[in-house]
């Protein structure tokens, strides 16, 4: 059928109510109304998570002083059954949806490079990193540094989000302990 407003459906039930006559309201009409409601309305189907992880120690080797997607083989996450594809191989959270949303996608990770380090994380949308993701930190000892760092944004389908990550002035590896990377509808 198709996308109705409030007032429209209002209309149409109202319509469907008053007419008490046997025979008046048809399984069409009824049924007419059951499916504008379902395509107007926002449902548990639209909404969404996809989710990839790390749950040990993985190596990866950023270039120096350039923003790079990280490569690395990740485990899958949760994924609802609605709106997100995962690619574990490549980290990429795909958004499927039938229209554009809004989008939370962010990154929790726990990682070890060497002292005096400097590092900023990103969240890209197809392969273009978002400035307002940029997470940075300077490694103040060589084991773990946790990171959090996240972004809203509008997504239309088939738009990839992945993680970046530029190393200031070193190409040396680093040790990524745990990571979740995630992406919800809003």
């Amino acid at each position: 059928m198709s996308i109705q407003t409030r007032t429209q459906l209002q209309a149409s039930a109202l319509t469907i109510t008053n007419e008490t006559t046997a025979g008046a309201n048809t399984a069409a009409r009824v049924g007419g109304l059951f499916d504008d409601l379902a395509d107007t309305a926002t449902l548990n189907r639209e909404r969404g998570f996809g989710s990839l992880s790390v749950s040990g120690n993985t190596n990866f080797t950023p270039t120096s002083n350039q923003s790079v997607k990280l490569t690395i083989a990740m485990d899958e996450g949760i994924l609802s059954t609605y709106n997100f594809s995962i690619n574990k191989s490549t980290c990429v959270i795909t958004y499927t949806g039938i229209a554009g949303a809004a989008l939370k996608v962010s990154a929790n990770l726990t990682f070890a490079g060497g002292n005096n380090r400097e590092f900023e994380w990103y969240i890209a949308k197809n392969g273009s990193t978002i400035a307002s993701s940029k997470a940075g930190i300077t490694m103040s000892h060589d084991n773990g540094h946790s990171i959090y760092f996240e972004t809203y944004v509008t997504a239309a389908v088939n738009d990839e989000f992945t993680i970046y990550v530029k190393s200031i002035d070193s190409a040396q590896a680093i040790t990524i302990q745990s990571l979740n990377f995630t992406a919800v509808t809003l």
